[in-house]
């Protein structure tokens, strides 16, 4: 029931069995605590991370899990980079969805080509497209040749200031990994509320259901998610989610 004060230089939470579950967290000035990769944490009430102090969920340089917290009350800090989400991005030569776990995170982070130069290869999709002549059957050849490639639509930008929408989701590609410091400080960290993204249903071709109903929305929360979970709300949409896992697509389905 009470409130853990770190107050040492460094503090790294690991555990890889089980959740930490505190009540009340504070961060002394001028120390530094670390949620180590593929570890979780739950704060209860309050997280206050106190000026020069530091709060980090750390990721590998790899594909394995980052740290994991969740928060259901009140995030305090000074400054954008009193907390820091980390994340690694295996994108080098390949495609990545991604989702944001912090407020105003920046989209020039991922548009950096090498040698500085613009990479346009950071997307949102647009459900909305309308193609003609209307697709035949769900070959990839179909997809492109129907131009319903022109759904994706970048975002990318070098200009600082452009901002990602919460709970949205994105692809990026680009010609080199990408290590991103999601600055969650000053009350961009995400916590426990809800967040309800907005999908459509738009029959844009006379084939079924062939490319209709699609949208791309993501993980808004600085952890995992059980899709599998009962108190989910998921009206007016399947069940069922699509991804890639390194050799093909698959799908994970709750009946």
């Amino acid at each position: 029931d009470g409130e853990v004060i770190f107050a040492g230089a460094t503090q790294n939470i690991s555990n890889t069995n089980h959740f930490i579950n505190f009540e009340k967290v504070t961060v002394n000035d001028g120390s530094t605590t670390n949620i180590l990769a593929g570890s979780a944490a739950t704060v209860n009430g309050d997280l206050l991370v106190n000026p020069n102090g530091k709060f980090y969920l750390k990721t590998p340089a790899n594909k394995n899990p980052s740290g994991s917290l969740i928060t259901k009350s009140t995030i305090t800090s000074t400054d954008a980079n009193d907390i820091i989400v980390e994340r690694y991005f295996t994108v080098t030569n390949r495609y990545q969805y991604f989702s944001t776990p912090v407020t105003n995170a920046d989209v020039s982070q991922f548009s950096v080509a090498p040698g500085g130069l613009l990479n346009k290869n950071v997307y949102r999709y647009n459900e909305n497209v309308d193609v003609s002549p209307n697709p035949t059957d769900t070959k990839y050849v179909t997809w492109t040749s129907s131009g319903l490639q022109v759904a994706w639509v970048s975002v990318a930008t070098l200009t600082p200031g452009t901002y990602f929408s919460d709970a949205t989701g994105y692809i990026t590609y680009n010609w080199n990994d990408l290590m991103i410091n999601f600055e969650g400080g000053n009350g961009r960290l995400h916590n426990d509320v809800s967040y309800s993204p907005t999908v459509t249903f738009n029959a844009n071709d006379g084939n079924g259901n062939y490319f209709d109903g699609w949208n791309l929305v993501g993980n808004p929360y600085p952890c995992a998610l059980d899709w599998s979970i009962g108190s989910w709300t998921k009206t007016g949409i399947t069940r069922s989610i699509y991804f890639w896992n390194g050799a093909n697509y698959v799908y994970f389905n709750t009946g």
